[in-house]
């Protein structure tokens, strides 16, 4: 079975330009496995799991909980919902065609994003209807 790093890498070696969003730890990880002669096409995007009561600090991943807080994890990524929609909707819509708030989406926290380098992308704050572009 292909993986979806596996199939990122084939897309940017047919010059599609492909942004991975992991959590930081799985980021760092993957940062290594991309070729120099790719990073022009493929960026790695670190989003940080939201805080859930519960949830062990630094927790990203089944391997780092208890089965029974596997529940916990998944609240975590539900919380991944409304910064990863920011990021796709500032990817593809100019400022002027961007919502500036949406249901769960709005709030007055905002989400930082770094590149698998470390290189910070624009904080996000859905009230302020900000884009993150990220250029590799």
């Amino acid at each position: 079975m292909i993986t979806f790093l596996d199939l990122s890498k084939r897309l940017a070696r047919r010059g599609h330009a492909v942004t991975f969003v992991s959590t930081p730890r799985n980021a760092a990880k993957l940062q290594g496995s991309i070729p120099l002669e790719l990073a022009a096409h493929l960026c790695i995007v670190r989003l940080d799991l939201p805080g859930v009561d519960g949830l062990p600090e630094g927790a990203e991943s089944t391997a780092d909980v208890l089965p029974k807080k596997v529940g916990l994890l998944q609240k975590a990524f539900d919380g991944l919902a409304a910064p990863f929609e920011r990021l796709a909707i500032g990817a593809v819509l100019p400022p002027a065609r961007r919502p500036r708030s949406r249901g769960s989406s709005t709030g007055s926290s905002s989400t930082s994003l770094r590149t698998g380098s470390g290189q910070l992308l624009n904080s996000i704050r859905p009230d302020q209807g900000q884009r993150t572009v990220h250029r590799c």
